[in-house]
């Protein structure tokens, strides 16, 4: 297999972002922990009414960052019929660590059901 160099990455990765914001339903491997959190973000800000969220254990250094937050924070606030759900393979975690991102409010649009 022939080596990629540094630019050709770089390509590629600017390439799969166009066609991300495109919507043309192009897949993208994410590697680091700064490009998960860059892409949950990007969703999360591109979702209009309906942003869905399976996750082992709502990992904080992914949902529970300011920027995502924020993001979460406009969706609901902007649009009454907005809605964010969760899907936690394992909540006692989430619950454990104290995450941001579980603090909701009772009648918030923010739904977190753990699987089975």
């Amino acid at each position: 297999m022939a080596a990629i160099s540094d630019e050709q990455t770089r390509t590629l990765r600017e390439t799969a972002t166009a066609d991300l914001s495109a919507g043309s339903g192009t897949r993208i491997i994410l590697s680091t922990m700064p490009e998960v959190r860059e892409a949950s973000l990007r969703v999360a800000k591109s979702a209009q009414r309906l942003l869905s969220i399976f996750t082992q254990d709502l990992e904080p250094l992914i949902y529970g960052e300011e920027p995502f937050l924020e993001a979460i924070k406009r969706l609901v606030l902007a649009r009454s019929y907005a809605k964010v759900r969760v899907l936690l393979a394992d909540p006692s975690r989430a619950m454990v660590d104290n995450n941001r991102f579980s603090r909701s409010r009772a009648g918030s649009p923010v739904a977190s059901t753990c699987a089975p």
